[in-house]
Parts: C-alpha cells; structure tokens; sequence
C-alpha cells in the first residue's frame, strides 16, 4: 500500500481543485523545498491519492490494452501521452515528450502539476504559500490546453473547441471529467478519477438511444451526441461504438446485426472515412423487420478498442423495439452524418494519387496475368513495356488499397514489383510490411525490400516460417514462398536447415549492420526520388498525430545506411520535435549509425554534443549517445551524471551502462557509495549493473530494485549483456 501511495502523484493537484476558502489557521512549516516525489503528495492529499488510483490516469503506463495496441511499447510514441514529462515544461497545448524515469507511475500528480522550477502548480489563486511543496498559482491548470498536450493527440480538444452549443460545451474538460469534489472540512476542490472511456456511467450521459415508429409503421432508430461536448467516440482508432439489433423469431432470438458503427478509422484503412458522432448530432437510421418476427431489441455498444468483442464492451444502452408509438420523427437535412472524408489524419499519402483509370487499366493486366494463357503472357508483356517508375506507383497503389481489390490481384501485384522495385519504393513497402495481414503478400514484398538492401522483410519469413498453423491454406501457401525466396539468395543451400541458418544469419547480421552487403546486393543510391521521400518522412517527425511519426520511425529503423545522410541533416531542423524524434530514431539504429558517420570522417561526439547541450533535446540526446557510442562517449555522458534533473541523470547513467568500461570505475565509485538524490530507480539500477561488470557481483551487493518496474529492469538487462 505504501508502494501504492507513492504513485498518487496528485499533489498540489488537489490544490488546482480545491476551493478558495482556505482554514483560518494552518500549520507552520520549518523547511520549504521542492519536491520531486510523490510520497509528500500522497501524504497531505490522501483523498485526492484514493480517487486518481481508480483513473485511467494512473493505469496509463501499464495498461493491458495500451501495451497490446502499441506492441509493448514498440510504438514508443505512445509512451509520451502514457508517461509524459511535466506538462508544465511546454508550450501551452504543445505535444509532450516520454520522461525516463517512473514510467509506471503513468499520468501522476507531477505531469500536470509539477513546474520547472519544482514547485506545485495550482490553479487556486490564493495557494497555501507555507505548504512544504510550495504550490504557486498557475491559470494553465485550470484551461483547455493544459490538457490538450496529451488528449488533442487525436483531435479531442479541437473537437471540442468546433462546440457551438455552449450549454454542451460547459467551462473547459474539467466540467465533466473533474467533477466537484468536497473534502475534509468543507473545502471544495475537484474529483481525480477522471471519469470517461471506461466509466459505464459516464458513458451513459454521452449520448441518448431511442426507437419509434414512423405514420406508415416503419421503425427507427435514433442516436443523438445530447451529452458529449467533443466527437463519440473520441480518440481515432482507439475507441467505436456501435449500434446493434437483433430480431425475435418463435420465441428464439437471432444474432446481433450491425446497423452503424461510430469510428475514426485506423490510417491505413484508406477506404474508411470518419463516422464519429459530433457534439449535438443526431442521426437516424431505419429498419427493415424481417417476416415473422415477433420482438425486437437494439442496443448500443462502446468499445475501448475497435475490435474488442461483444461481451467485452459497455452496453450503454438496450431498447426494445416492439410496443413503439405510432409517432413521427420529423428528420431535416441536417440530421445526416457529416462528411468527414477530407479529415487529414486519414489523407496523408507519400505521393500524389494515381489516376482512376490507369489503376484499373494495370489491375485489369493483374487479372490477366492470374488467368495465364496467351492472354496472360500478353499482359505480362504489356507490363513489362510500362517505366518502372510509374509501374510501381500504381503496383504499390493497388497493393495497399486493401479494400479495394480483392487478395489474388493485389498478391500478385507485390509479386509483379519483385524485379522492378526502385529505392523510392523502400518506404513504403516497409509500411505496408508492417499493416498486411496476407502471409504470401509479405513474402513478394520481403524479396523486394531484399532486393533493394534491406533485409526488414526476413523478420516477415522468420515469423512465417515459425508458424504452427496447418489449416490455413495463405500461411502455407506463403511457407512454399518463403522457401522458394531462401532458395534464391546468393550462395543459399537447397536444404531446409541450411536456409533456416541462413535466414536466422541475415536477421542478425540485419540487427548488428542494419544492411545485407551479400554478392549482388547492396545499399541503394540516395536518388533524388528516395531522398524526396525521406525529406517527407522526416517532416512528419513534427506532426501531431501520433501515426505518422511512428510511420515515419518504422521506415527509419529499415533503411540502409547510405539514407543516413538525410536523418543527420534534420538535427539542425527548427522544430525541436523534429529533433527529438531523429535523435530516438538514431537510438533505434545504434552502433552501425555511429559506424556509418565514423566512415565519413565525423565522431559521433561532434555530431550529438549540440543536442546535449540544447535543453530541449538533451535527454534524447544521451539516449542516442548510448545507442550509439563508444567508450569515449562515456567521459560525455559521465558529466551529465549528476544533474539534479532525473531525467537527465537517468539518460546519463543509461548510457554510461551502454559505453564505459573500466577507466570509468574511479569517476564512478562517488555515485555508487552515495547516489544523489536526483537518481531515480532506473538510473542507479544502471549504474549497479556497470559496477557488476567492472568489480564483479560481491562489490556490488544486492540489485537496487525497489520502485523499478519489470520492464525497465528487463531493457537495462539486455544492455548490460548485449552492451
């Protein structure tokens, strides 16, 4: 329970609730300092702790569905939102960056309250000036955009801010999501459980479900956004909600059918447009009664993720649908569903799109070439005929619209570019690697993205080949493709064990260089079309939405290392979200990044010492000191060791666990007889782990694993042993 408490990071966030009238009398405090913990928060503020332990707010870090939806983190711009730095460290509504430290703390009293300057932001005017945390008034507590640098990620706050019904809109976010709250000795302040998403009740009050039936006996239903001042759902691709009925057939009940689902659709369901239901909205749909039914029901269901099943989701709401009155509803035309088509979080496309008819004209080639014959070789002719250039525009362009064109055609298109794929190409077949669920489809994009110089898609063929799966006929038909592309790669053996070898050797040999520099194969030049695309990509390093950026990272971490030139480049960029985003790319790329720039005649020293020394990007730059460096890294990072800010002493230790060797165990020995204060639980897990490696387990006594979280224990692990 003590562990607990010390999470209830809400401190003087009670204070942003609390009521202005304050005890006539309060006690005197001896000693007022800053405070960087929360067991000072949880200690004056024990109802304020009990009620944010029940959020979502404090599960934001370890939350089962966050972890399974970002892969364990392996979209790691989700850990911004999930445990950010103190807000109060931005720009009003500017996006957050992820802290180092207390990751499972999630959303704690100090990311919303904490200042810059340690101190307790409030936003009560008249703050208790002699509480041991020194709470100072903060107008930013109490407005919009504070929490808009978290939840406007996807679009809630600009949602809320398009509001015309003011009665609807209410004062700003606390109006619902912070009720009153009245606490010991009369004082008003404001409820930290954060009720939204997952909160039954609070879902109820959203919108409203009804049912009648029209003069001429049709039945309809009714959805209305009459308590929800942003879109329902809010939050793109995390949440939908759908409306559902079934029918009642000689007593026995039918299936629930679909009759519209509420969504902002995932990025790369492109045929998809958004069908949230914005604030004051109605909409109405009718239903068709199938014959001999004698009931009916409907109900509306709320899913924290678009593809969590039916038992598993909110029921806010269940009508039936038989005793209606013989009532009309009057629909005007502007009870329709608003077109949301042009939304740019669901247009974003690297090139411009191809035209209409030369799509069909290639997709009408591809049905060919599946039928064989002489009308097959003549398609294949009359393709081979076409640029390369514009081929693979529409090859890729059919390959990806998924919904569109059914799963032979657009197979047999990513087979097609096999041998006309040009380095343009590589970003996005490594996306599209990374969204197809068609196992053969990997298999043709894997050889491409071989072919260009990147071995991203053998991991693909790993995941292929070890699957146990016998009853599907795509994985097996993708296993004899597998086996065919492992038969072609220069010097592979015909046996199956041998390939397996092989296969396992280039993934490392991937993981370690980060390029296959096999006989034939080798990196692409940086064209003028593929250094295009990188600009791109390193463009969307500034966006706010969170999918681009982790596109665009997931394209990084694949390419070869003649591209690095153009991520190297955008360390100067202005925008310091831009260069955050590099420099964790270039943690992601570690030592072949360092190598390359070592080729080059350049240190890794000189290439990262400005972002240190930025404030900004400092602690992303020790990230990538770390990943990247050698033991004359260490001396840099060393220096950084024992700054008072956490996480900046957290990224040091990091690194240095990374880099130094034994040169470093005198400079060291301070920090490990008595760790200052501003070392958290990672960082003087790190430094223990560096003493294990220089003086040995029996100097080092037992592992500092209290307040350290398994899967911040299991990353430093893997450092120290793959340092």
């Amino acid at each position: 329970m003590k562990r607990f408490l010390a999470f209830f990071l809400v401190a003087g966030g009670c204070a942003v609730l609390l009521a202005i009238f304050m005890p006539q009398q309060e006690p005197e405090v001896d000693q007022i300092g800053p405070m960087f913990t929360a067991e000072q928060c949880a200690e004056c503020h024990p109802a304020v702790a009990a009620e944010w332990a029940t959020s979502h707010h404090a599960l934001a870090y370890e939350n089962p569905e966050v972890r399974r939806l970002s892969q364990e983190y392996r979209n790691q711009e989700c850990i911004a939102c999930h445990a950010p730095q103190p807000v109060l460290n931005f720009e009003p509504a500017a996006r957050v960056l992820a802290r180092v430290t207390s990751r499972t703390d999630g959303v704690s009293c100090l990311s919303c309250h904490a200042t810059a300057s340690g101190r307790i932001a409030t936003g009560n005017p008249r703050p208790q000036n002699n509480a041991p945390c020194q709470p100072v008034f903060e107008p930013r507590m109490i407005d919009v955009n504070h929490c808009a640098a978290c939840h406007n990620q996807h679009k809630t706050i600009v949602q809320w801010q398009a509001t015309q019904d003011t009665d609807l809109k209410g004062q700003n976010c606390l109006h619902c999501h912070m009720v009153d709250a009245w606490r010991q000795g009369g004082r008003k302040g404001r409820h930290h459980g954060f009720p939204a998403a997952h909160d039954a009740e609070a879902l109820k009050k959203a919108v409203e479900l009804s049912a009648n039936r029209t003069s001429d006996g049709q039945t309809q239903l009714v959805i209305r956004n009459s308590g929800c001042a942003h879109n329902f759902p809010t939050d793109e691709r995390s949440r939908a909600a759908d409306i559902q009925v079934r029918w009642q057939t000689h007593g026995d009940w039918g299936d629930w059918e679909l009759v519209h689902r509420m969504r902002d659709p995932y990025r790369d369901e492109v045929s998809l447009s958004n069908s949230q239901l914005q604030p004051g909205e109605t909409r109405v749909f009718g239903l068709e009664r199938p014959a001999n039914t004698t009931l009916g029901e409907a109900r509306l269901l709320y899913r924290t993720q678009p593809f969590l099943a039916d038992a598993d989701s909110f029921e806010i709401a269940r009508l039936p649908l038989e005793d209606l009155d013989e009532r009309t509803l009057k629909v005007s035309s502007d009870l329709t569903a608003p077109d949301n088509t042009g939304d740019e979080m669901t247009q974003a496309a690297p090139y411009t799109r191809p035209d209409a008819q030369e799509i069909e004209h290639v997709a009408d080639w591809l049905d060919a070439i599946l039928m064989g014959g002489r009308v097959g070789a003549s398609a294949l002719d009359e393709l081979a005929a076409q640029p390369d250039s514009e081929v693979n525009e529409l090859l890729l362009t059919i390959g990806e619209r998924w919904r569109d064109f059914p799963t032979d055609l657009r197979r047999e298109a990513y087979r097609q570019l096999i041998p006309r794929a040009t380095p343009a190409a590589l970003p996005r077949l490594t996306l599209r690697l990374k969204y197809e669920k068609d196992w053969p489809s990997n298999v043709y994009m894997a050889e491409s993205l071989y072919r260009l110089g990147s071995a991203q898609g053998l991991i693909a063929i790993s995941s292929i080949l070890s699957s146990e799966e016998q009853n599907d006929a795509s994985i097996l038909e993708a296993k004899e493709a597998a086996f065919s592309l492992l038969a072609r790669l220069p010097d592979a053996p015909d046996l199956f064990e041998a390939q397996w070898e092989k296969l396992h050797l280039d993934i490392e040999q991937w993981k370690q260089y980060r390029s296959l520099r096999k006989d034939g194969l080798g990196s692409p030049d940086l064209s003028m079309a593929l250094r295009l695309e990188l600009e791109r990509l390193c463009t969307n390093f500034a966006s706010q939405p969170l999918r681009p950026v982790d596109d665009a990272r997931t394209v990084w971490h694949g390419l070869p290392a003649r591209t690095y030139s153009v991520l190297i480049e955008h360390l100067s960029a202005k925008d310091s979200y831009v260069r955050n985003h590099v420099l964790q790319t270039m943690s992601w790329i570690g030592k072949p990044l360092s190598r390359w720039i070592s080729t080059n005649q350049q240190s890794i020293l000189t290439v990262l010492k400005p972002s240190i020394q930025d404030e900004s990007t400092r602690v992303r730059a020790l990230e990538a000191l770390g990943a990247c460096g050698g033991l004359s890294a260490a001396e840099l990072a060393l220096n950084w060791l024992a700054s008072t800010d956490p996480e900046v002493a957290t990224a040091a230790a990091d690194a240095l666990l990374q880099t130094a060797l034994g040169q470093q165990r005198e400079a060291l020995t301070p920090y490990w007889l008595t760790p200052p204060n501003s070392l958290g639980p990672e960082a003087l897990y790190s430094l223990w782990l560096l003493r294990v490696q220089l003086e040995g387990e029996e100097a080092a006594g037992d592992a500092p694993l209290s307040g350290l979280a398994p899967s911040e224990k299991a990353r430093r692990d893997r450092w120290a042993t793959h340092p």
